[in-house]
């Protein structure tokens, strides 16, 4: 089989996020979600086991998670969720205002009915979530109208 036709045709494909990336985005999402609180700690055996990665894996993730300042790691406790205070709280909510009011101006100017669609769709879910008491979905649509926005 020495045909060029042939050469990819079993080739093997990657997964598009490395296992790291997975399992940042299942930590991200568990903080973000509200299964792991502010002021929790995050032991690494722990997370080892919940998510069946290598204790390296769940160090880079924390280091990661870290930067973002989802996590804190404080002498003699280790990491744990990151608590916000008011001040900060604010300034991330002043910062977010404006990039959102400049996303939606951008996009306002593309005047695509497509777009449109698709943030009146999300909106309406958003709102059936909300009258259903659903939070998560509340939330993964408003990533999705997010999305939409920003892309």
């Amino acid at each position: 089989m020495t045909d060029a036709s042939h050469g990819t045709a079993i080739r093997v494909e990657r997964p598009t996020k490395t296992l790291r990336e997975l399992a940042l985005d299942k930590v991200r999402d568990a903080i973000v979600n509200g299964y792991f609180r502010p002021g929790d700690r995050l032991v690494e055996r722990d997370l080892c086991a919940q998510l069946g990665v290598s204790r390296t894996i769940v160090r880079e993730v924390l280091r990661h998670l870290e930067s973002e300042g989802l996590v804190a790691n404080l002498p003699n406790k280790g990491p744990m969720v990151a608590m916000l205070d008011l001040d900060e709280a604010k300034q991330i909510y002043e910062i977010r205002g404006a990039l959102e009011g400049m996303a939606a101006r951008l996009c306002a100017e593309r005047r695509d009915p497509a777009i449109v669609e698709a943030l009146e769709t999300s909106l309406s879910h958003i709102r059936e979530s909300y009258v259903e008491r659903d939070m998560p979905g509340v939330l993964a649509h408003t990533s999705s109208f997010y999305q939409t926005l920003f892309s």
